[in-house]
């Protein structure tokens, strides 16, 4: 396991540095072309979202310690796939196919391109139905991201 020297501000940069890296790739890949928006942790309006799209952004965690000064960060992020569609069923299956697709991609590589340690796999939830008026469908998913960092 690779041991990281770097302030937690910049360790989090370079992770969703790769992961937006990972994610505009997979959007960029022929067989994913559907996906039309990546958005990172910023407010949204559900009418102004070109779908399919991918919402990601960072869950809370405590980090631990696992030796003298040596911390390890198992940093949650969770990915949201939205769909919209008039017909129920097919948003719904359209929504959990995308967020297992993107789950795919990642669990593929589970090093980030050699950024952290190990991605670890979180919950998955099954798709939902949104905003009616909108026929908005999603499923999510959540990966775990771990590093090691020598503090001090």
């Amino acid at each position: 396991m690779t041991l990281l020297k770097k302030s937690l501000y910049d360790m989090r940069e370079d992770i969703e540095g790769a992961i937006e890296g990972k994610l505009e790739a997979f959007k960029a890949d022929e067989e994913r072309s559907e996906v039309n928006s990546i958005i990172y942790f910023d407010d949204i309006r559900i009418k102004n979202i070109s779908t399919p799209a991918i919402w990601w952004l960072p869950d809370t965690y405590t980090p631990t310690m696992v030796g003298g000064n040596t911390e390890q960060h198992n940093m949650p992020y969770t990915f949201i796939s939205m769909i919209k569609e008039s017909e129920p069923q097919v948003g719904k299956v359209k929504a959990r196919r995308l967020v297992s697709d993107v789950y795919d991609w990642f669990m593929s590589d589970r090093t980030l391109d050699g950024q952290v340690h190990m991605i670890m796999p979180g919950s998955v939830d099954p798709a939902f139905a949104g905003a009616e008026s909108q026929r908005l469908y999603w499923s999510s998913i959540q990966l775990e991201y771990r590093v090691r960092r020598i503090i001090g």
